[in-house]
């Protein structure tokens, strides 16, 4: 796992200057230009950004970012529904990503299991913690 804002995908094109992992962008810190899961494990928070509280700030500029890299200017005709995915654990750190679905069905809490596009592989990656309150950031930082 690469934590934080590395993504092991091609359109990650920085380098973590401490687990040197590719990243769509970097967090410039007292520590060096480093991924969101380095900054935390190393307790560098990010220098510049304006009313930063610490990596939720960061996590507020970057979702979008990500989003903006990893949607494609047209779903797939496939794609009737999307739904964001939290998966992981608290040791090991969390891993959102996007699905699309062939349907939409609020009824049916399982619509988004037979998803026909996804980000896999390019995920959006969160540190370790709690989840409850790992999802609850995720859920607000969403809205």
């Amino acid at each position: 796992m690469n934590g934080g804002l590395c993504m092991l995908c091609k359109q990650g094109s920085k380098e973590c200057e401490n687990c040197h992992n590719r990243s769509l962008s970097l967090l410039t810190t007292k520590k060096g230009k480093l991924c969101m899961r380095c900054a935390a494990t190393l307790g560098a928070m990010p220098i510049g950004i304006p009313g930063s509280e610490g990596l939720e700030a960061v996590e507020q500029i970057q979702i979008p970012h990500w989003l903006n890299k990893v949607l494609p200017k047209r779903l797939p005709k496939k794609v009737v529904g999307l739904a964001f995915n939290l998966t992981g654990d608290a040791e090991y750190g969390y891993e959102l990503n996007l699905v699309g679905t062939p349907s939409y069905d609020p009824a049916d809490t399982d619509w988004a299991c037979d998803d026909v596009w996804s980000t896999k592989g390019c995920q959006f990656e969160l540190p370790e913690g709690n989840w409850e309150t790992t999802l609850e950031r995720v859920i607000s930082l969403l809205r």
